[in-house]
């Protein structure tokens, strides 16, 4: 695993260093807030970044239409790829990360960079795919490409784990903020820790694509 740590920069300036080979901490910027409190929340925050490999189990699992999604394949997709986890009755962040998607999809087709969204629910046992589909309708407008996930608890321990994104704790609020992207097939993933504006998590996406195109 590669650990990228250091001194703030702005995400923009982080791109440049990173296609150089240098890595830092990137401090979020913008407004993550705005128009989901009602008002914006600056954020200033420092974001970990690592790279690293994660094995994708062979697993299949339901989407919010109840269509069945072999994990493995999902995320073998040639477009670029974001996984999150997540659980509807959530309190903290999982709003916010989930209703900046729309956002993000929307600075990448500008750029025409498509993705696919996966969001995992961590807590199956009650996030029936009906409720699933609910909770992707209260986001607006609702991204394209974007599924949502649920499935046997024992399978969803098994992706959590094999990305290293597993709450042992009894208490599932305590879960973190955990983004991972993919840029093409077979190449590493990039491990985002930390709350981010769609804007800054489009640019880290972007950043990604541009990256493994000039390998």
């Amino acid at each position: 695993m590669r650990l990228f740590m250091g001194t703030k920069k702005k995400v923009l300036q982080w791109g440049v260093l990173s296609l150089m080979g240098v890595g830092i901490v990137v401090g979020g910027s913008g407004a993550y807030g705005k128009g989901l409190l009602g008002h914006n929340h600056e954020i200033d925050l420092p974001i970990k970044r690592t790279v690293a490999h994660y094995d994708v189990p062979v697993v299949t699992l339901l989407d919010q239409e109840r269509r069945k999604i072999h994990l493995d394949q999902a995320l073998a997709d040639p477009n670029p790829v974001l996984v999150e986890f997540f659980f509807t009755t959530c309190t903290t962040f999982c709003d916010i990360r989930s209703a900046r998607l729309a956002s993000v999809q929307e600075e990448l087709g500008e750029a025409n960079i498509p993705i696919s969204f996966f969001s995992i629910s961590v807590d199956p046992e009650f996030d029936t795919p009906e409720r699933l589909l609910a909770y992707s309708t209260r986001m607006q407008p609702v991204p394209d490409n974007w599924a949502l996930l649920t499935g046997p608890i024992s399978d969803i321990h098994q992706v959590e784990s094999s990305f290293k994104a597993r709450n042992y704790s009894s208490d599932k609020m305590l879960h973190q903020p955990l983004t991972f992207i993919r840029a093409r097939p077979g190449q590493d993933w990039i491990r985002l820790e930390g709350m981010m504006s769609s804007h800054d998590l489009a640019q880290q996406i972007q950043i990604a694509v541009l990256s493994n195109e000039t390998q």
